[in-house]
C-alpha cells in the first residue's frame, strides 16, 4: 500500500508498526522493489524529505522543500506533512 508510513520512509513494516494486511514486508520483496521502481519513473522525489535543513544565525531549522501549505496557522500546530 502507498499510504503505508514505513514504505513512504522507505523502510520495510515489522512487527512493532501498526500496519494491517500490508505488502511491506521481506516476504514479499520483489513486489515491493517492482512498486518502488514503478513509483520512482513517474515522480523520481517521491521518497525523498520533505523537509531540509537551513542555518540561519547560528540556529539550524526545518523547513518545508515546497513551501509549507497551512493557510492558517502557517505550521504553527505541525499539522502539515
Amino acid at each position: 500500500k502507498r499510504y503505508c508510513q514505513c514504505f513512504a520512509s522507505s523502510k520495510i513494516c515489522m512487527d512493532s508498526c501498526k500496519c494491517i494486511a500490508c505488502q511491506n514486508t521481506e516476504e514479499t520483496s520483489m513486489e515491493r522493489s517492482e512498486a518502488i521502481r514503478n513509483i520512482l519513473s513517474r515522480n523520481p522525489g517521491a521518497f525523498s524529505t520533505k523537509f531540509t535543513t537551513t542555518d540561519e544565525n547560528n540556529r539550524s531549522q526545518a523547513v518545508h522543500r515546497l513551501g509549507c501549505r497551512c493557510r492558517k496557522s502557517a505550521c504553527l500546530k505541525k499539522y502539515c506533512e
